[in-house]
């Protein structure tokens, strides 16, 4: 009689010690973000802008085309390649509307553009990974492929922004609501991290998968712009500070966390494969 109980039970998706390690950083990160809270001051001078919206805009076209290309090949990668785009996407949305005065009597301003070009791209990516992650993609077919090209075109929407932003001569600015940007950020690290390794301790590679995707690109984000906008002097040196002790590990440890669940997920997949060949 054949077994049905799941090839990860008892052990986690990652190994043990990252899996423990991604619980305990994620769990240091709740006393800072509470901190943040009352602490983080609400607005900062930032510099280097051009540099870094830049960098996070290229991140947004090769993201969103990954996720086009993956599905529309049917890569396994897919799945993580579209919760990253959602939440790169949705970070620099986010960032963008809430460091500006946006006055609500004026429609589709300039600051409104990113979170028109975000919201139906990290849709689209949210249900492509969604149902590539269940394994319902067969029934979803039409779907994925109007998901892809949405991603398609969010691609081209944030190429042309990044475009923009390159041949804008100003590279200082001054962040407003620097507190609800920070305290954003921070948390979705701290889900990311802590829901990756729980999910790995409990052997769920799937939602392993999507937090440690959702951690590591947070982090990234976080380390890119620290470092790129932080002014000279302390606020620089503060910054690859927590670069090296914080964002640099705990990246590592996503991605670690990220490939042993895509790994486990391949081989469940082709296990099924095999079960449904099987007389």
């Amino acid at each position: 009689m054949s077994s049905t109980a799941s090839p990860t039970s008892g052990r986690p998706i990652a190994p043990r010690l990252v899996t423990w390690l991604l619980i305990i950083l994620g769990a240091c990160e709740v006393p800072w973000v509470i901190y943040l809270v009352f602490a983080q001051q609400e607005s900062f001078q930032a510099f280097h802008l051009n540099i870094a919206t830049l960098g996070l805009g290229i991140a947004a076209v090769v993201l969103s085309s990954l996720s086009c290309i993956s599905l529309l090949k049917d890569w396994p990668s897919a799945p993580a390649w579209c919760v990253a785009t959602a939440t790169l996407v949705l970070f620099l949305a986010s960032i963008t509307t809430l460091s500006r005065n946006v006055e609500a009597k004026v429609a589709l301003r300039p600051d409104h553009v990113p979170l028109i070009i975000a919201i139906p791209g990290a849709m689209a990516a949210g249900y492509a990974a969604f149902v590539c992650l269940r394994g319902n993609r067969a029934v979803h077919e039409v779907g994925i492929k109007i998901a892809a090209m949405v991603l398609a075109l969010v691609a081209l929407a944030f190429l042309a922004r990044t475009v923009q932003h390159f041949t804008d001569p100003q590279s200082t600015a001054v962040v407003t609501r620097a507190r609800a940007i920070v305290v954003l950020l921070d948390t979705g690290e701290t889900v990311g991290l802590l829901g990756a390794g729980i999910a790995s301790l409990r052997g769920k590679p799937r939602s392993t998968l999507v937090f440690s995707m959702i951690g590591g690109v947070l982090l990234i984000c976080d380390a890119w712009t620290n470092v790129l906008t932080a002014a000279s002097g302390l606020s620089f040196d503060s910054a690859i500070f927590y670069l090296i002790v914080g964002e640099v590990p705990s990246t590592v440890l996503c991605i670690w966390a990220a490939r042993c669940a895509a790994r486990e997920l391949r081989e469940r997949r082709t296990q099924r494969a095999f079960a449904v060949l099987a007389p």
